[in-house]
């Protein structure tokens, strides 16, 4: 059976255009990862009291798109998946609040199985372990999708 497997960050949840209005700077400086934007977003993960709880304020980007696409996906026969970076910044608080932000915001895809698995890396280069063939990711990052 061939895997889609969907990236949360930029994908599922408005993070960076979420974080570019919050600091004032473009979408595509918050992707930079530079030393100033890392300092930034663990500021920011830490003004909620914990990571977890910075990422469930986050808003779902195009949500009905996305569960109409992610429908569409497993009614043509995919396997549907998330795939998700961590980070190196509380991994494990971050895993709990993607997981409850996927409850909040897709509770039925989970539930019923439209979403079969979620899958959580520290290094976004593992998300590689996870291809072969059938396997399709959707990320807004282009060095994971050429990885």
């Amino acid at each position: 059976m061939k895997t889609l497997f969907f990236d949360m960050d930029g994908v599922l949840v408005d993070l960076y255009g979420f974080l570019s209005r919050e600091w004032g700077i473009t979408s595509k400086e918050v992707q930079t990862h530079s030393p100033r934007i890392f300092r930034m977003y663990t500021e920011w993960l830490h003004s909620f009291g914990s990571p977890a709880e910075a990422f469930l304020s986050l808003p779902p980007l195009y949500p009905d798109d996305m569960k109409r696409l992610i429908l569409d996906t497993k009614e043509a026969g995919f396997r549907v998946e998330i795939l998700t970076h961590l980070g190196i910044e509380s991994p494990h608080q971050v895993e709990w609040g993607k997981r409850q932000w996927l409850d909040t915001h897709f509770r039925s895809f989970v539930r019923k199985g439209v979403i079969s698995q979620v899958n959580c890396v520290v290094e976004s280069s593992e998300k590689a372990l996870f291809a072969g063939p059938g396997a399709l990711l959707v990320d807004d990052n282009s060095l994971n999708v050429a990885q």
